[in-house]
């Protein structure tokens, strides 16, 4: 799997080996992200069933400031954390291990744009 666009163009990120869990398609991201349009303006992201963090990782690449993750898999957070690390987006990411529903009813914050894949 790799971003699409922006300053991440063509980096490649790690997807989980699970059967429980799979990565959102390239063509699928791209189609999305194009529709969407330009992203500067964007100021927060969320990602809920984030797995390996591809939307939320597109999202940042094109321009959006910071990104909130969640995913309740231990493994996939893993490697969420991982490919966050490789690209050096950990300073505008926040993530937490927890499920959708629980994070949405704990939380107080707001999103510009929120994008989900579960």
């Amino acid at each position: 799997m790799r971003v699409i666009a922006g300053t991440h163009k063509r980096r490649r990120i790690k997807t989980v080996d699970k059967a429980s869990t799979r990565s959102t398609k390239d063509r699928v991201k791209e189609t999305l992200f194009n529709m969407l349009g330009p992203l500067h303006g964007k100021t927060h992201v969320l990602d809920l069933f984030a797995g390996a963090g591809a939307l939320g990782i597109e999202a940042l690449s094109r321009g959006v400031d910071k990104a909130t993750f969640v995913e309740s898999d231990k493994d996939a957070f893993k490697v969420l954390h991982e490919n966050l690390d490789a690209l050096s987006l950990l300073s505008r990411a926040t993530l937490y291990q927890t499920n959708a529903e629980t994070f949405l009813i704990d939380t107080s914050d707001t999103y510009d744009l929120i994008v989900l894949d579960p």
